[in-house]
């Protein structure tokens, strides 16, 4: 009767080897005819009965172009060597600490913007008729935002690098801000305070990885405490600096200008410092 697994004759296989140690799909099948032969074979992963170098192959299809490795081992992506340029723990240690401070300045940005606001409370109240506990949304949705964002964020920056994941974001952070301050009624300004806190929490969730793919184990914590400082310091200097503004003949609009202001000056620093589209910040 004919084979079930092809359309070649019963009198035209020569023969088929099962191994007993493997399941079924891990076998070879050779076939003749008068015009042509086909073999098929399945590659099984090296072990220390079988180190082979085997190949499936496609009885149809072009061989160079069906080869595929099942070689687990082989697939492995690795640095050539601890001295490899692109490698970021080899990369000099005032080169790490200079992507560390424009991280921490950079976060830094997104965290003061989340402070500053507290110093428009009263004269949110007053120029809209609101209530302190409706103007308090302003910084209670910036902050719920920063759990909705890492959400996409943080996938982005394991699959196409941390800079693709931080700086458009960023960007994008900026413009909302400004639009808060350019705002003509509450319900703007809750608007665009949430999506503002949706792209600011880019590089407070994605920092982290970048200071783990620079820093060995053993020097991380040093890196850690100075980014920390940078990061504590936006809602330490928030209110302090939204007050002084606030409280003087420029308004509480100025506190959102004062956040764009700085935001858009630091994010200048990493289009200048990266040399080239790479993994990591470089």
């Amino acid at each position: 009767m004919p084979s079930a697994c092809c359309d070649v004759p019963e009198q035209e296989i020569i023969f088929e080897h099962v191994d007993a140690h493997h399941s079924p799909h891990d076998h070879e099948h050779f076939y003749r005819s008068p015009s042509m032969f086909r073999a098929a074979s399945m590659r099984r992963p090296a072990t220390a009965d079988n180190d082979s170098d085997q190949t499936l192959t496609s009885p149809q299809g072009d061989p160079e172009k069906a080869k595929k490795s099942v070689n687990y081992e082989d697939d492995l992506v690795e640095f050539d060597g601890p001295d490899d340029p692109e490698n970021p723990m080899s990369w000099t240690t005032r080169k790490k600490l200079r992507i560390t401070m424009i991280l921490g300045f950079l976060t830094m940005g997104a965290t003061l913007a989340s402070s500053i606001f507290s110093a428009a409370f009263v004269q949110l109240t007053v120029e809209f008729n609101i209530g302190i506990q409706t103007a308090t949304l302003g910084i209670a949705l910036y902050i719920l935002a920063f759990a909705v964002g890492p959400i996409a964020f943080a996938p982005i920056s394991e699959y196409k690098g941390r800079r693709l994941s931080v700086l458009p974001a960023y960007f994008v952070f900026i413009c909302f801000t400004a639009a808060t301050a350019v705002s003509k009624d509450i319900q703007s300004v809750m608007i665009t305070r949430f999506f503002a806190g949706v792209f600011a929490s880019a590089p407070v969730s994605n920092v982290g990885g970048a200071l783990a793919d620079l820093w060995p184990a053993k020097t991380r914590a040093i890196a850690v405490v100075l980014y920390s400082f940078a990061v504590v310091g936006g809602p330490t200097l928030g209110p302090l600096i939204g007050n002084a503004a606030a409280t003087s003949y420029l308004g509480w609009r100025w506190t959102m200008y004062l956040s764009v202001i700085y935001s858009s000056a630091i994010s200048f620093v990493p289009f200048w410092a990266f040399r080239k589209r790479m993994h990591l910040f470089c």
